[in-house]
């Protein structure tokens, strides 16, 4: 699944409920569709919260499953300012930390776009 949502915050239900439906077509454990959907909020709240600062933009959502023993991998990325840790967070600052915790493997780096990419991986069994 390749898809674009509003950088707004009712996007955040639509990216979570798209994955969702991903690991839950991949024959995913409920565990699994948990942790998906916790490190998918997080993924797309931290784009609708830092990307833009407040200007239009988009949440770029990319999905897949190799094979149902390599896990499903997940791409959330924007094309806002990137990350940059100096700033002042209007959150606690634990969007990175959740998104580690539930997923199998996390990865930063800059998104075509110029933005953000966070890079996830899930076990689907």
């Amino acid at each position: 699944m390749s898809e674009s949502f509003p950088a707004v915050p009712e996007s955040v239900r639509l990216v979570r409920n798209a994955l969702v439906d991903v690991a839950e077509s991949a024959g995913a454990t409920s565990e699994t569709v948990e942790a998906v959907r916790v490190a998918s909020s997080e993924a797309a709240t931290n784009v609708v919260v830092h990307a833009y600062d407040g200007e239009p933009g988009d949440i770029d959502v990319t999905a897949g499953v190799n094979a149902p023993e390599d896990g499903m991998w997940v791409v959330v990325a924007d094309g806002g300012h990137g990350l940059d840790f100096g700033t002042q967070s209007p959150g606690l600052g634990l969007g990175f930390v959740w998104m580690a915790w539930f997923s199998e493997g996390l990865a930063l780096g800059p998104s075509r776009a110029g933005g953000l990419e966070v890079r996830l991986r899930f076990l689907l069994r």
